[in-house]
């Protein structure tokens, strides 16, 4: 509200409101379809970004699952629910990283994600905030040259996930406590 309106005794409900800033939109290719020119998820013949990075919190994650999800009979992108994501480790090993979260919808789902800087990536995803990451489909590295600092998913693995039988039994003992 300025002065003015204050002055007045006027208020303006906009004054207030402020422009959020909005992620960058991908350029569509001129040879594009309708569909992936209204897509904001990468496609296969998009260059290479390991991630979507965006200031604010969204509803899912998708998986980007590289060439072999584009083939006939493949799983090109897999979506999850933020709000069905569990624990999440990051560890290194002697190649880079790997990050796991558990995602407990009605089929739990183990998402493994092996590569390198996959720090950032994945605070992003345990914040909510990272909409999308993609597999790549081969290192872009030169044989033999120094390590950068990009970001870079060598694979994604997506498995069936089941409680651990003792933590299963844990949990089933708590409820009958609650059932009482």
């Amino acid at each position: 509200m300025n002065d003015k309106q204050y002055l007045r005794g006027t208020f303006d409900p906009t004054a207030y409101r402020r422009e959020e800033p909005r992620a960058e939109e991908p350029a569509a290719k001129p040879d594009a379809t309708p569909a992936e020119k209204a897509a904001l998820l990468p496609a296969l013949t998009d260059p290479y970004a390991a991630g979507g990075f965006v200031e604010n919190e969204v509803s899912r994650l998708v998986l980007v699952m590289g060439k072999d999800g584009f083939r006939i009979g493949g799983s090109a992108y897999i979506v999850f629910q933020y709000v069905h994501m569990g624990i999440g480790q990051l560890g290194f090993t002697a190649n880079g990283q790997v990050f796991s979260f558990v995602f407990a919808d009605l089929q739990p789902k183990l998402v493994t994600v092996h590569g390198r800087n996959l720090q950032r990536i994945f605070d992003y995803i345990s914040l909510r905030r990272m909409p999308w990451i993609r597999q790549a489909d081969r290192d872009f590295r030169a044989v033999g040259s120094t390590p950068d600092n990009e970001p870079f998913i060598s694979r994604i693995d997506v498995a069936d996930w089941k409680r651990p039988r003792e933590h299963a039994e844990d949990l089933a003992e708590v409820l009958d406590v609650h059932e009482a």
